[in-house]
């Protein structure tokens, strides 16, 4: 506006300069001389050019010199200065390189500016098929809604592939790491840098890269060197899980290279139920193939081995619990008999089934020594009704005070939890009287059930003897585990980061940040959540002054939060702020029922619009929530969704709400909410259009 004026009252002084107008002398100039003006003639006009936003850009060595001719062999950069209209530095704003030219690399294409300076860089560097001439890069940004750019000319050198690959002498091949874990999740970055017989980097040179396998091998970038002569890659295991060497070969201009990296993880163990059978009893074998996070692999080959009769090289492929089963008649001959597994690229070693023809040994139990129990996983989700397939691990091991197994030791596994039943949750072994093996080790499965327990809410014993037990409830000595069975999205909360930002045509926006958790207290994974707001109460009376509490107390208007989570706060309907203006009141929104129309009893402070139709105070509009990214309404890999609310800032301090957050996943539905009062910002205190009481000064049963 005092540009606009500006130019006006310079336009009147021309005018009056001119027609001699003003009080002045014909043809007085701006400066007081006097000038004839011929008539007929015609007056050149005063022009006067905006300021407008500026991009600067230039091309610099290593050096920080200024060069107008980029070559192969060395660092070249392009540096671009951008400033408003007003010559302050533009900071934090994305900036495009462009050139129409295929004999220049850029990395990056696009870059933002420093915090501080306004300066973005990109490294630039002829290309692989540079056959050399003039460029022309160009900067492009957007400044205060100004597309501007910025543009500069220079040589670029030919650099033909041919030239370039014949110049590598030799490479280097660098990894991140030697080995990966098979969970899925890891993976290793190859660098490769090449150089000439100078030992200089030679940027351009064509690489190419093979993995083997079953791996997958991503360029991060082109497929030849940057201008550091650098190639960057990651290698990940693919969809094969089993333990391997992968070999990484590397050519460049006829020189190969190879280096190597192992996969690993893989564990497999084996148990047999029962461990101590009698001659032609029923025995089920079992081999388990977990990888280096402890989660199953399914569908790999397993082949079972040793000496069992009937056991030698079968093949199973393992099930969704990354299990095989095998169900055989034990050896007609008493004795100890190997059975062994092998898959995934790892071996379980042997596993010793004891074949007793008569009563199993009474079991040595050093004095002092006791066994412990496991489980794994230690937390697992429930199981839906008529399904087994989260089942976790139970091993009871008995070692001596030498780290000696101990065998033969009676052991039976009860669930002892209390509180809350678990419907359908079982042991494998059910009541049967198992037995430690030559490992000192008896393993059985958990089935979990169909309703969560609190965190390690369940509890499995193993009651234990040298001796048989006296009765199935016979239990002379015992240890413990606990484990936690979860559902979905238990637990949702909704924080937020006491930050308010300002939005578009003059609003305010607040984020809040809703968490979604199992009762592990673990994140729940694209967990869908919906949203609302329920504006609980608006204000009335003079800005400046404080709210009053329902005891007509004053209190701090940006700290007071209604204390009921429905419309039933304390309104004093006598207190009228319009004759206390050193007062400030709560009133509950009109819409008792939240249906957004005028019912009976509603509209209680007699307000009308336009056509004399009554309204209710505050308007659902008045305050709105959204997902921060519209696309984005379910929870992301840490249980966390960004949502928001915005208002127009007329409303700062005048409202107060409620944010309601609710998400339901397999059945199980968690929900929370949090009481806010509108805010404003500081810059605003003196200005802002929330100085003027959106709602009136009156009471709550005033329209005014």
């Amino acid at each position: 506006m005092r540009f606009l004026k500006f130019l006006a009252g310079l336009g009147m002084a021309l005018v009056l300069v001119a027609c001699g107008g003003g009080g002045g002398s014909a043809g007085t100039s701006l400066t007081g001389a006097t000038t004839a003006i011929t008539p007929g003639t015609t007056t050149t006009p005063v022009v006067v050019t905006p300021a407008i936003p500026t991009a600067t850009l230039f091309i610099h060595n290593s050096l920080g010199e200024k060069v107008y001719n980029v070559t192969a062999g060395e660092v070249f950069t392009a540096r671009v200065t951008l400033l408003d209209a007003l010559g302050q530095v533009v900071p934090n704003r994305l900036v495009t390189f462009s050139t129409g030219s295929d004999n220049l690399t850029l990395s990056p294409d696009t870059k933002a500016t420093d915090a501080i300076t306004g300066i973005a860089e990109t490294t630039v560097a002829p290309s692989s098929t540079s056959t050399g001439g003039g460029v022309t890069l160009t900067a492009t940004a957007t400044i205060d809604g100004t597309v501007t750019t910025g543009q500069v000319d220079f040589n670029v050198a030919a650099n033909s592939s041919s030239t370039t690959v014949l110049a590598v002498s030799d490479f280097v091949l660098l990894l991140s790491k030697n080995a990966m874990n098979n969970s899925g999740a890891d993976s290793a970055q190859l660098t490769v840098v090449s150089v000439d017989a100078n030992r200089n980097v030679v940027p351009g040179a064509s690489v190419v890269v093979t993995s083997d396998q079953n791996t997958v091998f991503t360029p991060s970038g082109t497929s030849v060197t940057d201008a550091f002569g650098k190639y960057v890659g990651t290698l990940t295991i693919g969809s094969d899980q089993s333990d391997r060497d992968v070999t990484l070969s590397v050519a460049i201009n006829g020189i190969t290279k190879r280096t190597k990296v192992r996969v690993t993880g893989s564990r497999l163990s084996v148990q047999a139920s029962p461990s101590a059978p009698t001659p032609n009893q029923s025995v089920t074998v079992t081999a388990t193939l977990t990888d280096s996070a402890g989660n199953p692999i399914s569908g790999a080959d397993v082949t079972l081995d040793g000496t069992v009769p009937g056991l030698q090289a079968l093949k199973l492929v393992t099930d969704l619990l990354g299990k095989i089963s095998q169900t055989l008649l034990a050896p007609s001959a008493s004795g100890v008999y190997a059975i062994s597994a092998s898959g995934s690229g790892v071996n379980s070693g042997d596993y010793a089934l004891n074949v007793f023809s008569s009563a199993v040994p009474v079991a040595t139990i050093p004095v002092g020594a006791t066994p412990s129990l496991s489980a794994s996983p230690n937390v697992l989700p429930v199981n839906s009704a008529g399904t087994s397939t989260n089942q976790s691990t139970l091993r009871f091991l008995f070692l001596d005070g030498t780290n000696s197994p101990v065998k033969n030791v009676r052991v039976r596994f009860d669930d002892v939890t209390t509180g809350l039943a678990l419907v359908g949750a079982s042991i494998s072994s059910g009541t049967t009287t198992l037995y430690t093996d030559d490992s000192g080790v008896v393993s059985v499965q958990y089935v979990a059930g169909q309703n969560s327990s609190p965190t390690n809410g369940v509890t499995v014993r193993a009651c234990y003897s040298a001796n048989d037990f006296a009765s199935a409830i016979d239990c002379p000595a015992v240890v413990n585990v606990n484990l936690t069975t979860v559902g979905q999205a238990l637990a949702v909360s909704i924080g937020d980061d006491n930050l308010l930002t300002v939005g578009t045509g003059g609003t305010y926006i607040k984020k809040f940040v809703v968490t979604v958790a199992d009762s592990a207290g673990r994140a729940v994974v694209n967990a869908p959540v919906a949203i609302s707001v329920d504006l609980t109460h608006y204000g009335k009376g003079a800005s400046s002054s404080s709210y009053l509490d329902s005891l007509s107390f004053a209190v701090n208007a940006l700290t007071v939060v209604p204390l009921s989570l429905t419309a039933a706060y304390p309104a004093d309907n006598t207190i009228n702020p319009a004759t206390a203006p050193v007062q400030r009141i709560w009133c509950p929104n009109e819409d008792i029922n939240r249906n957004g129309n005028v019912d009976g009893l509603e509209n209680t402070n007699g307000s009308v619009d336009s056509n004399a139709q009554p309204t209710l105070d505050p308007r659902k509009a008045d305050l709105i929530v959204s997902y921060d990214d519209p696309a984005v309404t379910a929870t992301n890999a840490s249980g966390v969704l960004v949502i928001k609310v915005e208002y127009s800032q007329r409303f700062g301090t005048w409202l107060a709400y409620r944010v309601i957050a609710t998400t339901n996943v397999s059945g199980s539905q968690g929900m929370a909410e949090r009481l806010f009062v509108t805010d404003f910002l500081e810059k605003d205190k003196l200005t802002g259009s929330f100085l003027t009481p959106p709602y009136g000064v009156g009471s709550c049963v005033s329209p005014n």
